[in-house]
């Protein structure tokens, strides 16, 4: 029979099942009847957010989307699925559209109907604004186990949006003699599903998927890349591989690409692939796209000590790329692994979160868009999370451009191992609000393009110091620096030499200081 999810319970620390502790984490449906799996998430251009998870409550199985307006703080039920001899296996979520009036939500999973034995592969459409079911599609059914699915547009970011509006849709497909890695794609908003593609076929078992889309100004939209892992029966871990279209959705898939053995005393060692294009209006140093893999490596392959590390490539849309390794996290016995990635266009980021179980802690870093250093991820927080016991969460990070936020959802464990889908936001750099600051700072417009104007209002004289950084905390530029009488300051900025993106300012004095964000836009 084919793999299963790996059980560390007995090589992995997990604190004891103690209450769920909640200060910013959020629970996207408190109901402790509930056994709440495989959460994901989307985004919208809106700020909306969308979650999905799996449900099993008794012998009823099934799936619950719920949608937050307010950036995770309430959660309001969206759609739900529930019924005798119904199991999901696995679901995925995306909005897409660039106004509220044409948001649509797409839902795939992986039905499992208990009475037949027979799993089938849908996609749900709905309007993501009144929650509107707008009909759904069937695109395969089989009696042989499909493990993974995921589902991606072209259409999600106003910076990114494209022609022709595309959906990708992937599975992996358990056979008797081989599994296979099936592609769907649909050019017309998700009506129609009618370009099934085989991306890889193997003897080995595949199970955890990724899929993304990538694009800049000079190369085609509707390139998806898909990564995976394959693995022999009864092993720990396997081998990751890539591979995208070329150059279109509806293009056959070039040959795979094995990422392990690229990476160095990792082959066969490594699982749970995410792969990350850049997908926004800006070219890399090469005009074209980076995309990165991370997968977990089980170092001494025993399971006491993976990292997450994996490939990049700023090579993108060529049909030979060259892949270079990256380490994300690489502690000697500490366990990090189960990473999510994501492309952030108004920062020009690469996002990452992944789980260090032995911590307890779900960690979140970045590195700046073209992978500048490729070997250094600042760590934006340690320990985002307050859950009180973390059992393979695989937390997911996905961008919030109207909140300027970023959002995490995972699973968390309740007592008595039951799951619960927990939520949680956080800047992308931790500079923000005020803090005994006589007075009032301004900057406009915001956003701005090449000029900026600076207003501070001091209640008494003070010395300042106005600086801004960039999302590294870098110093970019001294706005303003001295001793300022009582009154209003006007200070012009130049911002032309600054590239397009998110910047944070912080003004100084000696009573305190105060802090904010200005966005540059070309």
């Amino acid at each position: 029979m084919a793999q299963t999810a790996e059980n560390r319970t007995n090589t992995v620390p997990v604190k004891p099942a103690n209450p769920l502790l909640y200060g910013n984490d959020i629970l996207i449906n408190d109901d402790d009847s509930e056994d709440q799996r495989g959460a994901n998430l989307s985004i919208a251009y809106n700020g909306w957010a969308y979650a999905v998870y799996t449900v099993m409550k008794g012998t009823q199985g099934g799936f619950d989307i719920r949608k937050s307006t307010d950036n995770g703080l309430t959660w309001s039920e969206f759609s739900d699925v529930i019924q005798d001899n119904y199991q999901n296996v696995a679901v995925d979520l995306v909005v897409c559209g660039t106004s509220e009036a044409d948001l649509i939500l797409y839902q795939t999973g992986i039905a499992y109907f208990v009475s037949t034995g027979n799993y089938m592969v849908y996609v749900d459409k709905y309007n993501a604004t009144t929650g509107v079911f707008m009909g759904n599609v069937f695109l395969a059914s089989s009696p042989y186990l499909i493990y993974d699915i995921k589902i991606v547009s072209d259409y999600k970011f106003p910076s990114a949006g494209a022609s022709p509006y595309s959906l990708g849709l992937l599975y992996s497909k358990y056979g008797p003699t081989a599994d296979t890695l099936v592609f769907w794609s649909s050019a017309d908003g998700g009506n129609t599903w009618g370009n099934k593609k085989i991306v890889a076929t193997t003897g080995q078992y595949m199970n955890k998927i990724s899929l993304s889309t990538g694009r800049c100004p000079n190369y085609n939209n509707g390139r998806y890349y898909a990564a995976w892992e394959q693995k022999a029966f009864n092993t720990r871990t396997g081998g990751t591989y890539v591979s995208h279209t070329d150059p279109f959705f509806d293009s056959d898939w070039l040959i795979p690409t094995r990422l392990d053995d690229i990476a160095g005393s990792s082959v066969d060692l490594t699982k749970n692939p995410v792969v990350v294009c850049q997908a926004g209006s800006n070219d890399n140093s090469l005009s074209n796209f980076t995309s990165i893999v991370l997968f977990d490596r089980d170092y001494y392959g025993n399971g006491l000590d993976y990292d997450v590390i994996g490939m990049y490539t700023k090579e993108g849309g060529n049909i030979a790329p060259t892949w270079n390794r990256l380490d994300v996290a690489n502690h000697d016995m500490i366990n990090e692994f189960e990473s999510d990635a994501n492309y952030d266009p108004g920062y020009d980021n690469f996002l990452v979160t992944y789980c260090d179980s032995t911590n307890q802690s779900l960690v979140y870093v970045v590195n700046g868009f073209n992978l500048l250093d490729p070997y250094v991820w600042g760590v934006i927080n340690s320990a985002y999370n307050d859950n009180a016991n973390l059992l393979n969460p695989f937390p997911k990070v996905e961008i919030n451009q109207n909140f300027l936020q970023v959002g995490h959802v995972w699973i968390g464990e309740r007592p008595g191992s039951k799951g619960a889908a927990t939520w949680d936001a956080e800047y992308p750099v931790g500079i923000s609000g005020d803090d005994g600051f006589v007075g009032s700072v301004s900057i406009y417009p915001n956003p701005c393009t090449t000029s900026a104007t600076l207003e501070i209002n001091l209640n008494k004289q003070e010395n300042i110091s106005a600086v801004l950084y960039n999302v590294y905390g870098q110093k970019v530029m001294d706005m303003a620096r001295g001793n300022f009488n009582a009154g209003n300051h006007i200070i012009t900025l130049r911002m032309s030499a600054l590239p397009a993106g998110y910047y944070n300012y912080e003004i100084k004095s000696p009573t305190g200081k105060i802090s904010g964000k200005v966005i540059v836009a070309r």
